[in-house]
């Protein structure tokens, strides 16, 4: 009984997701007046496979689920499908910047709106707190430090925890934007890529907004430069990468913030000096503010890298045929 109603969930939200991308990715090519093509029914596919594997992930295999965060099962179900509404803006950006080079008000704009509004009326969409201090914890007796007003105020966390996203989405990348036209001469990050990532926190909260934008660089560096070099193409947008690792922390945000390991062998987990856990750095401000500072300056230094290899003279779309 209960695979059946999974698989049906997981039908119905990859058919709402591809109706839902297919007609947004219409709307956003007819603003920027770029060529359709076949570029709407790439975004449904996508969209609706998309979905139906997250809720699938989501109500079958718990990936979304902490020990810090437990929704009541309407609100469960209802994360499912705000996040479903995450995959579709995801989608029809990605389709735009991929084609164009160009991120859309009308996807972003309405997706933070969206994303602040639908957390602040639900009041139990977060896949973790606003805050939360796993350094207090004291395992077998004693939970992670939350203040008590998350509970008491349901919609005002809601409004908070979105916000704080938002803000910390579209503060770090206005900010690699700014220090790498600084230092670069140029912007290396569009104003869409803000937008974006302002849009991606208000739906996932500030943490997981910052290990999406740890991750990025990265599915940059591994994907990136395979479609470089197989498509003999000198550039290309950075908001897809954004949207991968999104999508990424999306699927494994259970086993990310749950992330635990020895520093050495034998390594007790009760013992913090010896292990090392993601989720304590999120509740220590000076490893914060180191993280952001290390992040920052590896971003730039990757934007300025890959701009050296755009000024290298090599006429990267010659290619030769061997008879």
């Amino acid at each position: 009984m209960f695979e059946t109603s999974l698989t049906a969930s997981a039908a119905v939200m990859g058919l709402l997701a591809a109706g839902a991308a297919w007609g947004l990715t219409r709307r956003a090519f007819r603003e920027i007046e770029e060529p359709l093509g076949n570029a709407a029914w790439v975004a449904a596919i996508s969209a609706g496979l998309l979905a139906a594997a997250l809720t699938g992930a989501m109500l079958g295999f718990g990936c979304q689920t902490t020990p810090d965060v437990v929704p009541t099962p309407f609100w469960r179900d209802g994360r499912a499908l705000f996040h479903v509404a995450l995959i579709v803006l995801l989608v029809a950006a990605t389709a735009t910047d991929l084609k164009a080079y160009y991120i859309t008000d009308s996807v972003t704009l309405p997706g933070m709106l969206l994303g602040v509004v639908g957390a602040t009326v639900a009041g139990d969409l977060q896949i973790v707190h606003v805050w939360v201090d796993w350094n207090q914890e004291i395992p077998q007796l004693a939970g992670p430090y939350r203040p008590e007003w998350l509970s008491v105020h349901p919609h005002l966390h809601g409004f908070a925890w979105s916000m704080a996203g938002l803000l910390v989405g579209g503060g770090l990348t206005w900010t690699v934007r700014a220090v790498s036209g600084w230092l670069l001469g140029q912007e290396a990050l569009g104003f869409g890529d803000v937008t974006l990532m302002a849009m991606i926190g208000s739906f996932l909260g500030w943490q997981p907004t910052v290990v999406v934008f740890l991750l990025a660089p990265l599915c940059a560096l591994s994907v990136g430069l395979t479609v470089s070099i197989m498509g003999h193409k000198s550039y290309i947008p950075y908001g897809p990468y954004l949207s991968l690792s999104a999508l990424i922390v999306l699927f494994t945000w259970r086993w990310v913030w749950m992330l635990e390991f020895g520093l050495h062998e034998g390594a007790l987990a009760t013992d913090r000096t010896a292990t090392f856990a993601l989720r304590r750095l999120f509740g220590d401000w000076l490893s914060l503010a180191v993280i952001a500072a290390a992040t920052v300056f590896g971003l730039v230094l990757l934007l300025g890298l890959s701009r050296l290899y755009r000024l290298i003279p090599v006429d990267r779309s010659r290619r030769t045929i061997d008879k």
